[in-house]
């Protein structure tokens, strides 16, 4: 945690319950000889409908790496949603 602006490392960690995804585009390295400037574009269009997929099944686009995209799901604090109905979410 931040104290101060400042890393705490003496501070203590939480467990956080989380369902972790990885997609990537295949191919990626065939398709970048073939599409060259245009798979910028590719990449692009792809993202949105990984993002809007995952937002729409309560997740949330954690990061765009290249060709590949980190992906989370954890339950909302309070609201009684279990992990497994997240994991049901994660999966559709």
């Amino acid at each position: 945690s931040l104290k101060d602006n400042k890393l705490d490392v003496d501070s203590s960690g939480k467990v956080v319950h989380a369902l972790f995804g990885f997609c990537d585009i295949r191919n990626f390295t065939d398709l970048t000889e073939v599409l060259q400037e245009d798979v910028v574009r590719l990449v692009n269009n792809v993202g949105q409908i990984v993002h809007d997929a995952v937002v729409a099944n309560t997740g949330a686009p954690n990061k765009n790496i290249g060709d590949a995209f980190l992906l989370v799901w954890k339950p909302k604090g309070g609201d009684g949603v279990s992990i497994k109905h997240v994991a049901e979410n994660a999966l559709r």
